[in-house]
């Protein structure tokens, strides 16, 4: 038979063998037929997608899945190929489909899901976001680093992880020639130690882009036994409790013969460790802060400060200034300032009520958060969330605590939230777990400051500080 009369999307699935359509699902009212990638038709809607995402500006497109989904082998009698063709998938779909779009589209960038070696040809970027598990290796950024780009691993945003994972999670990106991050604008928000870390690693991974981008990833370091370890949960899809050397490391070959060896300490305390390295014309070694590189005949100790840098060159002197000066820069950042958004709300002015229960539905405004249905409470708090109820007066009473109903699932135990007077911070509370989503109970945010007079209201919460909320009150 024929198509012609079928919706375009039936007329280009792919069909198996018993006559039914392959597809996947993603929750509810979410299900997706599998494309047959060796319809022409269904590569035309494709080109014309990929046309109109240029046509806003951009200078990349992401793929959804190409890299990481398995191929579906096509039974269609009325698509015209093969039935069951194995080069349908790749010789047949998807190599013509991406060189049709460099061809009309030249200078695109294309990423895609997760990495697979058959797709090099098509993609400029990787996806890696769910290399999370225990007892990884850089194995594939070993071979393809520099042919192509590794952008991203998944931080807090299904389950969120210790802290620390944060810090090892980007210490291993760095080191292992990836893109920085994939964490949410919103943790970047605050001035801490994370966002000067980030800070430092992006200086770093700018001034190594020779090594990175055109030269070649030399077997792991040798520590002889010396190395210390550091294990903690990282969050993800799958939380898992992961152990990596608590300094990360990786050796680098440059297009020029040269030799770079790249140090960093990931944890909170000062790490050091030996490493077995020859180098014939000795070492340049280019510290944090210092500011000349030493040279050094034999390989020293690794001794580092918490949360540190360290690069060693066998090469030029020229060269090893050059990554110095970075290293010497790096060392005078700071974290900046708090950039959470300002935010205007409906503007109410009430008395203060000792004993009245301010609920959810009360609330003169929200950000990032959603408010239930039947007002119940606030849920889908995104880290950096707003809830405001106003200006308050509390007369000249001496408020020295609030009392504030939630509920909090196990895996999100631990987040913070602050007391705002307006965009100012005054006071804070940890979120224990309650059990569950649905198991409420009041906890007491004690106040460093009594609260009296007008208090424009508001509660912000951190991070993994992902609850529902119900209400809150003072006696």
């Amino acid at each position: 038979t024929t198509l012609p009369w079928l919706p375009m999307g039936k007329r280009n699935a792919c069909i198996a063998a018993d006559g039914t359509i392959p597809t996947e699902t993603y929750g509810k009212d979410n299900r997706y037929a599998v494309m047959c990638p060796g319809m022409g038709e269904w590569r035309d809607v494709l080109e014309t997608l990929v046309a109109r995402v240029v046509g806003y500006g951009f200078s990349a497109v992401y793929h959804d899945q190409v890299a990481t989904a398995r191929p579906i082998l096509c039974h269609a009698r009325p698509h015209g190929h093969p039935l069951n063709d194995p080069c349908l998938w790749l010789q047949g779909g998807y190599w013509p489909l991406f060189q049709r779009l460099r061809d009309t589209i030249p200078g695109l960038a294309h990423t895609t899901e997760e990495a697979s070696d058959p797709y090099l040809k098509c993609f400029d970027g990787y996806l890696g976001w769910r290399w999370t598990d225990p007892e990884q290796i850089p194995l594939f950024q070993s071979i393809y680093a520099g042919r192509v780009q590794f952008v991203g691993r998944i931080y807090n945003h299904h389950v969120p992880g210790d802290p620390q994972s944060f810090f090892s999670k980007l210490g291993q990106q760095l080191v292992n020639a990836e893109q920085l991050g994939w964490f949410t604008l919103a943790e970047m928000r605050r001035a801490d130690e994370r966002r000067l870390f980030v800070k430092k690693a992006m200086h770093v991974r700018k001034a190594l882009l020779p090594w990175f981008n055109a030269g070649e990833m030399l077997a792991p370091v040798d520590f002889g036994g010396t190395m210390p370890m550091e294990g903690c949960k990282w969050g993800g899809v799958v939380p898992h409790v992961v152990r990596m050397p608590a300094i990360a490391s990786s050796a680098w070959k440059g297009q020029d013969g040269s030799r770079l060896w790249l140090f960093v300490n990931t944890t909170d305390q000062e790490r050091a460790a030996q490493p077995v390295i020859q180098a014939r014309q000795g070492l340049w070694l280019c510290r944090e802060g210092a500011a000349q590189p030493a040279h050094s005949l034999a390989a020293p100790v690794v001794n580092l400060r918490p949360r540190t840098v360290e690069v060693w060159l066998e090469g030029r002197q020229e060269a090893a200034e050059t990554l110095q000066a970075t290293l010497r820069a790096i060392a005078g950042f700071d974290a900046g300032r708090p950039a959470w958004p300002r935010t205007s709300f409906p503007s109410s002015h009430a008395q203060a009520l000792p004993g009245h229960a301010y609920t959810a539905g009360s609330a003169v405004g929200l950000v990032g958060c959603t408010l239930a249905q039947d007002k119940s409470h606030v849920g889908h708090l995104a880290a950096g969330a707003v809830i405001a109820f106003g200006k308050l007066d509390f007369g000249t009473r001496k408020v020295s605590s609030l009392d504030l109903t939630c509920a909090v699932s196990p895996q999100y135990s631990g987040g913070t939230v602050e007391l705002l007077d307006g965009e100012r911070a005054i006071a804070c509370l940890v979120l224990e777990s309650t059990g569950g989503w649905n198991d409420y109970r009041a906890f007491t945010m004690a106040l460093p400051t009594p609260l009296s007079g007008t208090i424009d209201l508001r509660f912000r919460f951190l991070e993994n500080a992902a609850c529902n909320f119900k209400s809150w009150s003072f006696q």
